[in-house]
């Protein structure tokens, strides 16, 4: 289940920041738009109002570098009719008492009326706010507006305000009924992705399971079962990697008993040697300072098998390294003998001891 939730949260944490993301990358886009029509509104009027370049539909008068008002508005509505961009623009001209003189608002419809005096009003109350082409966001009830004011200068010195604005509110409207699709796109498919992950994840659990189960297996000394056919890749490769461990601890199982049996039977030859001397001893039939040798002699030979096994337990262990040295198999082989030719004594048969033949029958 930790798996699931983990699932979940990231699906939610990205389909919150793409919400999010969408939201920004659109409120900017809107903002950007609005900005590029506004400032081309005010770019057309300063052509206009300096003559500096032709316009479709005719030429511009150049004989004069001022011009009168119904000139003014009679150019920029030509151009304005010509821009085809995503949100529109319109503007207020103002004159030097702050009155409107363009458009008449009493030709116009009640709301549109309304907007534009909300619109002027506000410029008068918030003048510091208009600096050279900044844009100044204005709500009023469900409306939206981007506004930027821009002087004018006319014919005889006189400066008027060009006050235009871009009601953004249908654009705003627009990208809310988008917000909406999203969220429910966002919605469906974070469903779908939940049931997707929680497929997965019992799917993944399940491997997991079987690799458990199989590793506790392991642990109880049973290295012939194997495990195999995982749905994934990875679970596949791990359960191959714990196969060849099962496989190596099995060997490793085998040689550790073989082992115990060598050093055991190695124990057992010195102690009957030390066992016979002794008996021997004890019944006078022996020499019993030879015996005594033989028997400090397998005594020390006790000692040395115990050490060696200390030794290996140690470099089994990791904490010693294997010392290697070289040995004269002869001489090997003739001690061993040497040793159990008492036993052989005691069992009445005689001991002969060829190590050329010996060497030979085994590596024949």
């Amino acid at each position: 289940m930790a798996l699931v939730r983990n699932f979940i949260g990231v699906i939610f944490a990205v389909f919150l920041f793409v919400y999010i993301l969408f939201n920004v990358l659109t409120n900017n886009f809107i903002s950007a738009e609005a900005y590029r029509e506004l400032t081309r509104g005010i770019e057309d009027m300063e052509i206009i109002a300096h003559h500096e370049r032709p316009f479709r539909g005719g030429i511009l008068n150049p004989e004069s570098s001022n011009m009168g008002m119904e000139e003014l508005l009679s150019q920029w509505g030509q151009m304005r009719s010509v821009r085809r961009l995503m949100v529109n623009s319109d503007g207020i001209i103002l004159d030097e008492n702050n009155e409107i003189i363009s458009p008449n608002i009493n030709l116009m419809g009640e709301s549109v009326a309304a907007e534009m005096t909300f619109l002027t009003n506000y410029y008068f109350a918030n003048k510091d706010l208009f600096v050279s082409e900044m844009m100044v966001r204005v709500t009023e009830g469900d409306n939206t507006y981007y506004l930027m004011a821009t002087p004018i200068p006319m014919a005889g010195d006189v400066y008027f305000t060009a006050l235009l604005y871009t009601d953004i509110t249908s654009a705003i409207a627009f990208a809310g009924n988008i917000n909406q699709t999203l969220a429910v796109l966002l919605f469906v498919s974070g469903i779908i992705g939940v049931l997707i992950s929680v497929f997965m994840s019992s799917q993944i659990q399940k491997s997991i399971i079987r690799l458990c189960k199989y590793a506790e297996i392991i642990g109880q000394g049973n290295f012939n079962k194997k495990v195999d056919n995982f749905d994934y890749k990875e679970f596949s490769d791990l359960a191959g990697s714990m196969n060849n461990m099962a496989d190596m601890l099995s060997d490793y199982e085998s040689n550790q008993k073989q082992f115990f049996q060598n050093a055991s039977h190695e124990m057992r030859t010195p102690l009957m040697s030390i066992q016979g001397y002794a008996e021997g001893i004890l019944m006078d039939v022996l020499d019993k300072n030879e015996a005594s040798k033989i028997i400090m002699s397998e005594s020390e030979r006790m000692e040395s098998l115990v050490s060696q096994l200390l030794y290996v337990s140690r470099m089994d262990s990791g904490l010693d390294a294997l010392d290697i040295a070289d040995v004269n198999v002869k001489n090997f082989l003739y001690d061993c003998a040497w040793r159990v030719k008492i036993l052989a004594e005691k069992s009445g048969k005689e001991m002969f001891f060829s190590s050329t033949k010996f060497l030979k029958n085994m590596f024949s």
